[in-house]
């Protein structure tokens, strides 16, 4: 048998296999607009987009307060209901506190960016639309619908590249960004809910009480997962927002491109990994009482693909960014030789992280992410102390979010044994 057709014949890599092929062709799509966009666009205009879409990602994970990823590892069917009623009730809410919240900054602390008002329209829109992705791809990883969830990345993936390379040429600038992924984000909805809407009468004869018990069973999720959860995307999204604090939109624009490079690897495969080995994990745990089989086979697929990538990106990042971005652009390949000791171990320990939800070790993962959020304000107060560069910048976050990651991973390693191991 060849080594292909094992792989396609294992459960396992078959399914990170579906998924990825979505996640391949979502990338390529999004690799050859890059070009475009950095020359249809100035890289203030790429900045100030970033600036919009990482504050954005603060609340994206936490607007259910996690009661989603409840869904996928529920053990009673009629409980499963409850969960999607709750998290729908629950992600309305919060959007709309969210919103509230970043109009409120936006008009009083960032007035120079008055003539983008518009954008907090998009805000809220981006918002509700994610409260249902985060829904809909739960219930989908519970039910193995990885195909359906192949098939939506690539048409977000398509309105929002090819979206914005159409509107480039328009001259739209900020407009003509945040229009196509904000419409990409509710493309899919209606194909990812089909098998959903079978149980709508269930969902919708939930009771209170029905959801009052879930909320309780679960509780672990809004009181350590969320906040983990929204540490981790405030320490992602402050690089950003520190960078822009202490340098320009324009430096936000040239990191935008290399994060973007980086951030490959991590939605291509890091991603996927991730949804399969959560739930090959909870399966195993629940039968053995421990995960190290999925663990160990986990992290060696990982760390396989991890190092050749590497070093593929430190040998061209330079000279790539220069040629497929145009003149100029060869400071992003500097900025991805700083970060990629960080990227590297982020991209298995993002992997793995799901499994401390599986060993009901949510506190775990906060530690993780509040130590996360420590490294970003360390590497902040670090480089105004020494060298007021964004090299030094990016210098001290890969060498502090380097060891959070490596504690991470050991954390998850420790977990997976069985008790008594």
């Amino acid at each position: 048998m060849s080594f292909l057709k094992r792989l396609k014949n294992n459960k396992f890599f078959s399914n990170i296999l579906v998924l990825a092929t979505g996640s391949v062709i979502a990338q390529v799509l999004a690799v050859l607009a890059s070009p475009f966009l950095t020359r249809l666009y100035e890289p203030s205009e790429i900045g100030l987009y970033t600036y919009i879409i990482s504050v954005v990602s603060i609340f994206l994970p936490i607007l259910n307060l996690r009661y989603d990823m409840s869904i996928v590892s529920e053990k009673e069917e009629k409980n499963v209901w409850a969960l999607v009623k709750l998290s729908f009730l629950i992600g309305i809410t919060v959007s709309i506190i969210a919103t509230i919240g970043f109009s409120i900054y936006f008009f009083v602390v960032k007035k120079e960016y008055s003539a983008y008002k518009y954008s907090l329209i998009f805000f809220l829109l981006i918002l509700l639309a994610d409260v249902l992705i985060n829904i809909l791809n739960s219930y989908n990883n519970r039910t193995n619908e990885y195909k359906i969830m192949t098939s939506v990345s690539v048409i977000r993936s398509a309105c929002q590249n090819i979206g914005s390379v159409f509107l480039g040429f328009c001259h739209l600038g900020l407009f003509g960004l945040i229009l196509p992924y904000t419409l990409g984000q509710f493309l899919g909805l209606k194909k990812q809910s089909v098998t959903l809407k079978r149980h709508k009468d269930e969902i919708k004869h939930v009771s209170n009480q029905d959801m009052k018990h879930v909320a309780l069973k679960h509780k672990n999720m809004p009181l350590y997962s969320t906040p983990a959860m929204l540490a981790n995307s405030f320490s992602y999204s402050s690089i950003t927002i520190f960078i822009e604090m202490i340098f320009s939109m324009e430096t936000v624009g040239f990191y935008s491109i290399s994060t973007r490079v980086l951030g490959i690897p991590l939605s291509l495969i890091s991603g996927n990994v991730s949804k399969v080995f959560f739930q090959e994990a909870a399966k195993e745990n629940e039968k053995t009482g421990g995960y190290k089989s999925s663990f160990k086979k986990t992290t060696l697929f990982l760390i396989a693909l991890a190092i050749p990538m590497g070093i593929v990106l430190y040998v061209l990042s330079p000279w790539a960014c220069s040629f497929f971005f145009g003149e100029g652009w060869g400071v992003a390949g500097d900025y991805i030789r700083i970060l990629l000791p960080y990227y590297m171990l982020r991209f298995i320990g993002t992997a793995l992280s799901p499994a401390l939800i599986v060993s009901n070790k949510q506190n775990q993962e906060l530690l993780i992410q509040i130590l996360l959020v420590i490294t970003s304000i360390l590497a902040l107060v670090c480089t105004l102390a020494t060298q007021k560069t964004v090299e030094t910048f990016l210098g001290y976050i890969s060498i502090f979010k380097s060891v959070v990651y490596a504690i991470l991973i050991v954390l998850v390693w420790h977990n997976s044994k069985k008790k008594g191991e």
